[in-house]
């Protein structure tokens, strides 16, 4: 466990943050419903099923992309939660090192310190698919 002095600050952070997103995501949906109603048959839309999505449509992509941004932040959001409740928050989950308090607060849901995540970055950018150099000089 970490020794971060007032965990309650980062757990009111986490919450408010909770509900923002959540907000958000309705409110993205929501959008991308309107558009939907206005620009079909107005039935009603799964926006996690595939068949679903609209292609071409330029806002209601945004939406759906904000969206899923939120959602995925949302997650980690809710994994910083959990690992208050288990004590394990402000921990490093690669390296067990305690994370900065200042990272915290610039992120409160990081979950790894510095030092871990810049690893995770290179690593991921390492792997990560370049496109190949014929694709993008071939029309």
């Amino acid at each position: 466990m970490s020794a971060i002095a007032d965990l309650d600050v980062f757990r009111k952070a986490l919450e408010q943050q909770r509900r923002e997103l959540s907000d958000g995501i309705k409110a993205s949906q929501a959008e991308a419903q309107a558009i939907i109603s206005a620009s079909a048959d107005g039935h009603p839309v799964d926006f996690n099923h595939p068949a679903d999505m609209i292609e071409g449509d330029a806002d209601f992509a945004k939406f759906l992309e904000l969206g899923r941004r939120q959602k995925a932040e949302l997650l980690l959001v809710d994994q910083a939660i959990e690992r208050l409740r288990a004590g394990d928050f402000g921990s490093c989950d690669k390296c067990g090192d305690d994370i900065a308090p200042a990272r915290l607060r610039a992120v409160p849901y990081a979950k790894y310190c510095l030092n871990c995540q810049e690893r995770a970055d290179q690593a991921a950018k390492a792997t990560a698919r370049p496109e190949s150099r014929e694709r993008r000089t071939n029309f």
